[in-house]
C-alpha cells in the first residue's frame, strides 16, 4: 500500500498488523522503521518535510496529528440593507446582504437594486446617501473602505467608494483636487443598482 503525503511539523503513529519492511521515504533518503511486536506501535516525532511514499508490507494504518492552531470563533447571516438618506429611505426590487464574522472580523457583500425614492421633497435632495450595516463597526479602530463592484443609477465625479461609520457605509467619489465627496440623493437617479463588499472589525 503506498500513500501520498506532505506534511511538516507532525507527528506520525503506525499501527500495523505486519511489522516486515517498513520505510519511510524522506527527502530521497531512506529511514528504516523497526514495530516493538506485531501489533506494537512505533512513534515519529518531530518536525519534518515529508515527501513520497510510506511502503508497507501488509496492512497500515497512519494517522497524523496536526500541532495545536489557534481557534477562532466564526458565524455567518443575512440581512436586508437599506439605502437613502437615513431617514428617507428608497424603495428596492432586490435588497440582500450576506456576511461571515471570523471573532471580530467581518466580511460582507451587499446588493441592492432601487426602483424609486420613497419622498420627492427637495429639502432632502442634499442629504448623503447612506447604506444600513447589520453590525456596527469596532469605532477605536480607523474607517473601513470598501469596494463597489457594480453600479448604475448614480453620478460621480471620477472614482467612487465607500467609508464605514459606526452603523452605516457612507459613498463617497474622489474629486480631480484628491479630495472627497459624498455622493448626495440629486445624484442618484429614480432607478438604479449597487453591489459592495467591504472588511471591518466589530466590537
Amino acid at each position: 500500500m503506498n500513500t501520498l503525503i506532505t506534511l511538516i511539523s507532525f507527528i506520525i503513529v503506525v499501527k500495523s498488523q505486519y511489522c516486515n519492511d517498513k520505510q519511510f521515504h524522506l527527502n530521497n533518503d531512506t529511514m528504516s522503521v523497526v514495530c516493538i511486536n506485531d501489533l506494537g506501535d512505533v512513534d515519529i516525532k518531530g518536525s519534518l518535510s515529508l515527501i513520497g511514499n510510506i511502503t508497507t508490507n501488509g496492512y497500515c494504518n497512519c494517522k497524523m496529528d496536526l500541532p495545536p492552531v489557534m481557534s477562532f470563533n466564526y458565524s455567518s447571516g443575512n440581512y436586508i440593507p437599506k439605502i437613502g438618506d437615513g431617514i428617507n429611505f428608497y424603495n428596492t426590487n432586490l435588497s440582500k446582504g450576506y456576511y461571515n464574522i471570523y471573532d471580530k472580523y467581518l466580511t460582507l457583500d451587499i446588493y441592492i437594486i432601487w426602483s424609486n425614492t420613497t419622498s420627492s421633497d427637495p429639502s432632502i435632495m442634499n442629504n448623503n446617501i447612506i447604506i444600513t450595516l447589520p453590525i456596527p463597526t469596532d469605532n477605536s479602530l480607523p474607517y473601513y473602505s470598501g469596494t463597489i463592484g457594480y453600479l448604475k443609477g448614480m453620478t460621480y465625479s471620477y472614482e467612487i467608494s465607500v467609508l464605514t461609520s459606526s452603523n452605516i457605509l457612507n459613498i463617497y467619489t474622489l474629486l480631480s483636487n484628491g479630495n472627497n465627496k459624498n455622493i448626495k440623493i440629486k445624484d442618484t437617479e429614480k432607478s438604479g443598482e449597487i453591489g459592495i463588499h467591504i472588511s471591518y472589525y466589530i466590537f
